[in-house]
């Protein structure tokens, strides 16, 4: 009788631990592939500067539908103008300038195959509260006009210290990817500086 029993015994624990390495690898599994999809789409992930950039191919046909800042109805918007904006240390002054898309368009191929820095310490966010301030804005319009009918689609900051921060969508608050590329401040400034005014 107990010679009969030991190979059923066996055998089912033969079963457990086959389920029990069936779980475990079930688990582990999930877990491998839930940090892949945190890594990849989650604010923490590696942006790449030309999938958080507008790309300037599809500026002339966005059209899309968001609240009017003034009256607060839905209303259709569509690209308006891209402004560079940047402070002088010197004479304490800010200007701002309405730049042509093809120059928008250098700057985007200049740093479309950057990708974002995997954590940032406080010393370069604090960069981006010092002067002096160079900003890239893009300027959405409605069809209604009137006051207050722009909207800021896009903000890109830089700093002289050759990094630039790109406003991510899809968030209440300000979340921002950020990029480094050597050398990238100075050549920015000349190709927005130097191109013909709006």
């Amino acid at each position: 009788m107990v010679g009969e029993s030991m190979p059923g015994k066996r055998e089912k624990n033969q079963e457990i631990r086959n389920f029990l390495t069936v779980l475990a690898t079930a688990v582990i599994s999930a877990i491998l592939l839930v940090s892949f999809f945190l890594y990849s789409y989650s604010p923490s992930g590696r942006y790449e500067a030309r999938n958080t950039l507008l790309d300037p191919s599809i500026m002339d046909q966005i059209n899309y539908q968001d609240m009017h800042p003034g009256t607060g109805r839905r209303v259709r918007f569509y690209f308006d103008h891209i402004e560079f904006s940047s402070s002088d240390l010197k004479n304490g002054k800010a200007k701002a300038s309405n730049i042509p898309l093809e120059a928008y368009r250098e700057f985007y191929q200049m740093v479309s195959s950057e990708y974002s820095l995997n954590s940032i310490n406080h010393e370069v966010e604090d960069y981006f509260f010092k002067l002096p301030y160079t900003v890239l804005t893009i300027h959405m319009q409605t069809s209604e006009g009137g006051q207050e009918s722009g909207k800021v689609f896009q903000v890109v900051q830089f700093v002289p210290e050759d990094y630039f921060r790109v406003q991510l969508h899809g968030s209440d608050r300000a979340e921002w990817a950020y990029f480094y590329q050597q050398g990238l401040y100075r050549k920015m400034i000349d190709l927005f500086s130097n191109s013909p005014k709006l």
